[in-house]
């Protein structure tokens, strides 16, 4: 999984990959450390 800190690094990343950007799920950092703490600290 990739994590991006601005769009301008997302859209760099799937230029250079050549990927279709409807085909590529965006991620919030912040929520997913939130959910995994979530799930692994019970």
């Amino acid at each position: 999984m990739n994590y991006f800190r601005s769009s301008a690094e997302f859209d760099q990343y799937v230029a250079d990959m050549e990927l279709d950007p409807a085909g590529v799920i965006k991620c919030d950092i912040d929520k997913a450390v939130d959910e995994a703490k979530k799930t692994f600290l019970v």
